[in-house]
């Protein structure tokens, strides 16, 4: 099994074991991993810009679906960066 697709409280919670696009699996995200705080401790996750090629790589309908959202999100977080204020 590639995928385990899980529905949680907060929305789906997808974990993936050989990341789409990425031929040096979790080895070639880790670079430019995330760290985010969950309660206690650290989980340490794909970076937007990764997700997006993983997901345009994988070419899924529903993953087309996501994309303007995710880039339009990878935009937005972008310009909060380089101190520009909220857009739209």
């Amino acid at each position: 099994m590639k995928m385990v697709n899980r529905q949680t409280d907060f929305g789906w919670f997808d974990i993936a074991f050989e990341p789409g696009g990425f031929d040096g699996g979790f080895d070639a995200l880790a670079p430019n991993a995330v760290e985010l705080p969950v309660e206690d401790f650290t989980v340490r996750v794909a970076s937007l810009h990764d997700v997006i090629a993983s997901k345009e790589a994988a070419n899924r309908t529903k993953d087309q679906a996501m994309l303007p959202h995710l880039a339009a999100l990878e935009d937005e977080l972008a310009a909060r960066e380089r101190g520009e204020g909220p857009t739209g």
